[in-house]
């Protein structure tokens, strides 16, 4: 309830906010669950609203160029899906580089993501991750070894990716393949 309190400065600006109970004890690695319930929430609210696109940031973060949103449509397209993949996607998804690590498999920062509704929505229609995590030991000898425990971010690209048909083989050669297919990274 006080978070509701605490809003209502925002909902006298106008803006929607969307707040959804907690189903489950088991938040994931984290908070992971807690993220996919989160923009689950929102996306299927926008979805309701027939937008076309959607723009998925973290509540701390802000971006003050007034033409973002323009600039986003127009980077997407100059660099359009090509029409020989068959990728099952609308348009490539568009994520910033800060904290999505080249040599980490599968991996895509989880902050920033923009595309069409429906293409964000796939991205966070993950099944939640119900893993055990309380005794778990972080495999950080390579960056292969670390990606195939599938955390947060890299439990969401490969969840998309699986969803699209993608078989994961844990090889940089795919993972750099899927990225440069069907997103866009800004720096």
């Amino acid at each position: 309830e006080s978070e509701k309190e605490n809003c209502k400065g925002l909902k006298e600006l106008g803006t929607k906010i969307i707040f959804g109970e907690i189903r489950f004890q088991e938040y994931g690695f984290g908070s992971t669950n807690l993220q996919i319930q989160g923009n689950k929430n929102g996306l299927n609210y926008i979805k309701k609203l027939n937008l076309k696109y959607t723009l998925k940031t973290r509540t701390d973060q802000r971006y003050y160029n007034p033409d973002l949103l323009s600039f986003l449509i127009n980077m997407q397209l100059l660099f359009p899906l090509k029409n020989n993949e068959n990728i099952n996607q609308k348009n490539r998804l568009v994520c910033m580089s800060f904290d999505s690590f080249t040599y980490r498999l599968y991996c895509l920062s989880d902050m920033f993501l923009f595309g069409f509704t429906q293409d964000v929505f796939d991205y966070w229609d993950c099944n939640f991750d119900m893993r055990d995590f309380k005794n778990v030991k972080l495999d950080l000898n390579t960056q292969r070894l670390y990606s195939k425990q599938k955390l947060c971010e890299i439990y969401f690209m490969t969840q998309f990716l699986e969803k699209k048909g993608v078989s994961i083989n844990w090889t940089l050669r795919q993972s750099w393949d899927e990225i440069s297919k069907r997103f866009l990274i800004l720096d």
